[in-house]
């Protein structure tokens, strides 16, 4: 019989994170691989850190490459005063290991608070697994111990992806962790990962293929034959790999001769490398920003879907408090699924928009969509 366990989204984890922390509860985090797991939680340090008023440690451990004495750190010889005469004991003396370091380099007592990450925590061996269970699931392994576990300080959280489905090297898991810790599956979410790319300033062209293509970005299993596949992290690099070629290419466009799409099929794959292209080249159909502040009711507007998604993200990084009345007009006429897009999209990134006359206008002949937008961006 197979368990069924429910899963949420990143931005739903975010507050079941914090107080497991709190709580001194260990999680284990499963998912697809490529799914932004890692780099969550080191944003997740970072937006405590400002709201503790007190920067957050980062530790990460990566337990697929790691043997037992990694965990504990190598052995040498030492002594501990011993009896009524303080008579030398010989004893072993572990070398501090890697994970009681930050990626910064410091020591984990350098910091109050703090996340100690044991990436691919799955794949790791058996016997590294039940070597690093206590450290799992209470922060400590021999002498070391992260600072503070469960007392308004450290927490430890493992990442993984499924067993048996992800041809990711994943070793069987040990009932005495599970039953001492929380498991937490991860559900695609488009949304989530469009704050996270508009947060970090992804460049609109991307951001309006995942989102509408997000059965090429999120697909839900490996393919059957091992190479390079679309997941948000390759698509990351590739969208890094891009933006350097453009810095090449003299005119800062994003270049599609054949070498670059060779190599970029070497991240995402050349089915997703090819629908990658043919969105990229859509940018020259886009209407000109200038038309549309002058004309909104009279500029064309574009026929395809996708070119549609990609107009909606491109201006919703341009559009600004002077000109958001005439864009805001012309958008309105694609429709309130993609008028909602746009209002999401410029909001997260400037959400002083809201205030607006031309958005408080459109707000009051559509007050449960603009609800919807603000918890949104309260959420973002």
């Amino acid at each position: 019989m197979s368990v069924e366990i429910a899963s949420m989204t990143l931005r739903e984890l975010e507050t079941v994170a914090y107080d497991c922390v709190n709580a001194g509860i260990s999680m284990e985090v499963l998912s697809p691989p490529g799914r932004g797991k890692s780099e969550f939680f080191e944003d997740f340090t970072k937006q405590h850190g400002l709201l503790d008023n007190t920067p957050w440690g980062y530790a990460t451990a990566f337990l697929a490459a790691y043997t037992p004495p990694d965990l504990i750190g190598y052995q040498f010889k030492g002594s501990r005063p011993w009896g009524p005469n303080g008579e030398d004991v010989a004893v072993t003396e572990p070398t501090m290991p890697l994970w009681m370091m930050t990626t910064e380099g410091k020591p984990l007592w350098a910091y109050r608070r703090g996340l100690l990450v044991l990436e691919e925590y799955g794949q790791g061996e058996s016997d590294v697994k039940r070597g690093a269970a206590q450290l799992n699931l209470k922060g400590e392994v021999g002498p070391w111990r992260v600072p503070n576990f469960g007392k308004d300080g450290w927490g430890v959280v493992a990442l993984s992806n499924r067993f048996g489905k992800d041809r990711s090297g994943v070793t069987k898991a040990f009932d005495f962790v599970i039953n001492r810790r929380m498991e937490i599956h991860l559900k695609d979410d488009p949304v989530s990962w469009e704050f996270w790319a508009m947060n970090k300033n992804i460049d609109p062209i991307f951001v309006s293929f995942a989102m509408h293509h997000p059965q090429i970005v999120w697909t839900e299993d490996v393919p059957k034959l091992q190479g390079p596949w679309c997941t948000p992290r390759s698509l990351v690099m590739s969208i890094k790999f891009l933006a350097e070629r453009a810095k090449r290419s003299g005119d800062g466009k994003i270049p599609d001769d054949p070498v670059t799409q060779i190599a970029v099929s070497g991240l995402i794959g050349q089915a997703a490398t090819s629908a990658l292209f043919t969105h990229i080249k859509l940018e020259r159909e886009l209407p000109s920003l200038t038309f549309v502040e002058k004309d909104p009711e009279g500029t064309a507007l574009p026929a395809k879907a996708d070119l549609r998604m990609l107009l909606v993200y491109s201006f919703s990084y341009r559009v600004t408090k002077e000109n958001i009345g005439p864009v805001l007009k012309y958008i309105v006429r694609l429709g309130k699924e993609f008028t909602m897009a746009f209002l999401r999209a410029a909001c997260i990134r400037d959400a002083s928009l809201l205030n607006t006359p031309a958005v408080s206008h459109w707000s009051k002949q559509n007050a449960h969509l603009v609800v919807a937008i603000s918890q949104a961006i309260r959420k973002a």
